[in-house]
């Protein structure tokens, strides 16, 4: 392990207990219905990840969520990202900045003495909009004082025939 991670370990340990920050990301294809906000709420307490970054929410709020949570809600039916933290390490989110389009939602957060900024993104599924989104609208979150964690939905097929109903070719 070199120096800077065995660092950050010692860090995490020594002040939280926490050896790992463990993140999920995932694509909710809606949550309109409180049903299927209930189902995701249980499945993410069993999974015990303490950040998750949602995808496609459809929502401005996940009203029974219990810890820390930013949303940036679009009400077309595309759009909708979120990043949740679980209250058990009491992690803050401050900072944190939306895109006007509901596809990307930051936060920075602190643990211990490391700082971090959390991008959440879901991608255009189109070609040339993801490229313009990647190389031009994404760098604009990014920090320049602290360290990055970039997640989310990047709609990025390794197989077009195989991955995509659609295929851009």
């Amino acid at each position: 392990m070199n120096k800077v991670i065995q660092r950050h370990y010692e860090l995490l340990k020594k002040s939280t207990n926490m050896t790992k920050l463990k993140i999920i990301s995932l694509n909710c294809n809606g949550l309109a219905l409180k049903e299927k906000q209930s189902f995701l709420i249980t499945t993410l307490k069993q999974l015990k990840a303490d950040v998750i970054l949602l995808q496609e929410t459809h929502l401005s709020s996940l009203p029974d969520w219990e810890g820390g949570a930013t949303y940036d809600f679009n009400n077309n039916r595309s759009g909708g990202t979120a990043i949740l933290c679980d209250s058990k390490y009491n992690i803050k989110l401050t900072n944190t900045l939306k895109s006007e389009d509901g596809r990307i939602c930051t936060a920075d957060i602190k643990i211990a003495d490391l700082s971090f900024r959390l991008i959440n993104c879901y991608a255009p599924n189109e070609p040339k909009a993801r490229i313009s989104f990647i190389k031009e609208t994404l760098p604009s979150y990014l920090s320049l004082s602290i360290k990055n964690i970039v997640g989310g939905d990047f709609n990025c097929a390794e197989n077009l025939k195989l991955d995509t109903s659609r295929p851009y070719f």
